[in-house]
């Protein structure tokens, strides 16, 4: 992400936003895009915001923000799977996390949380996802359980 760029919500970004469907770090990340601002300028207003600088690079990602002028090629109706980032589109661990976001919405602090703390490695990484797979088939749903696990076992192939 280049710090002189200005970033925007997609139409997309906007009704996740209004929904109330992403988690509260990245929203509070999202209310600062403003359309105006360069990317350093988002950083030195949101300071105090932890993990400000990975909650951005997961908003673009997800497709829910965008350089200025490209937030327009950005679908508001595109499929759940648009949520989950390219492949070679970051490490793995965002990766997880963007797809935890995409799958759980507002439920899914504490699985990327959980995430978020595991040691980058592959191992690590798989204990924890097939962990986060219990909590969610406990807690939450079944079919996301199901959904989560077989997109993050992909992302772990790749």
């Amino acid at each position: 992400m280049n710090p002189e760029t200005v970033y925007v919500k997609t139409e997309r970004g906007k009704e996740r936003f209004e929904a109330r469907d992403i988690p509260n770090n990245l929203r509070h990340a999202l209310i600062l895009v403003d359309g105006r601002s360069t990317l350093e300028q988002l950083m030195q207003k949101g300071a105090g915001l932890e993990n400000l600088a990975d909650s951005f690079e997961m908003l673009e990602e997800m497709g829910l923000m965008a350089p200025e002028g490209a937030a327009a090629a950005t679908p508001a109706a595109a499929p759940a799977a648009a949520d989950q980032p390219a492949a070679g589109g970051g490490n793995a661990k965002r990766q997880l996390m963007a797809l935890a976001i995409s799958i759980l919405g507002d439920k899914a602090d504490k699985v990327t949380r959980k995430i978020e703390e595991t040691v980058d490695s592959p191992p690590a990484l798989m204990h924890t996802i097939e962990t986060c797979g219990k909590v969610i088939k406990l807690t939450i749903d079944e079919k996301k359980a199901e959904a989560f696990l077989d997109a993050a076992k992909a992302i772990m192939a790749k």
